[in-house]
């Protein structure tokens, strides 16, 4: 029997390709990728416990804080009995990793869900230099702004609410995705 290839999930935050299993899981790497308080995701394989190896499979975060998380996401890990179950957070905790438990719920908690989705559609456009150059420029001068200010003074050549999403998937701007997205969104440059 043939092995079964996972998809692999990449963004600016990862520094290698993350296991991406679909659905609700593609769903919370995406948000993660989004979320301004997240410097870094990774994945945790296997730890050595001992003379034994622990399967931990989970996606790990790490936060501009430098805290280091675990994800304990229902239906994302491969399954296990309890005492597995207890023995993987041991395992991740021995690698400096706290628990963070997540629901299905918590990933599609609106308006964050549709927000995140809507803004990771504009991962692969391409970001004009010049504009790019000129979002930067603004944001370091006078931000952070309302999505509609940085239009209005960023008019162009390309759609300034694409660039300003394709800026926000590449890591170099960020938005509040937790609140509805409108004119009113602020925009800020990454670390501001």
């Amino acid at each position: 029997m043939a092995a079964r290839v996972r998809r692999q999930f990449m963004s600016p935050k990862c520094r290698s390709p993350v296991p991406d299993r679909g659905g609700i899981g593609h769903d919370l790497l995406v948000q993660l990728s989004l979320d301004p308080e997240i410097s870094e995701i990774g994945h945790l394989d296997q730890v050595a416990m001992a003379d034994l190896l622990v399967d931990v499979d989970a996606i790990t975060i790490r936060r501009d804080d430098g805290v280091c998380f675990a994800i304990d996401c229902e239906g994302l890990r491969r399954g296990g009995d309890s005492v597995d179950d207890g023995l993987v957070w041991v395992a991740a905790g021995m690698m400096g990793f706290q628990r963070l438990p997540v629901t299905r719920a918590d990933v599609m908690a609106e308006p964050g869900f549709a927000n995140a989705r809507a803004v990771w559609s504009y991962r692969d456009c391409t970001i004009d230099p010049r504009m790019r150059f000129e979002i930067m420029n603004l944001l370091h001068e006078d931000g952070p702004l309302r999505l509609h200010e940085v239009c209005q003074r960023v008019p162009g050549p390309r759609d300034p609410v694409a660039t300003i999403f394709a800026m926000c998937c590449a890591n170099l701007v960020e938005i509040d995705l937790g609140e509805m997205l409108d004119q009113h969104t602020i925009v800020r440059a990454r670390g501001i």
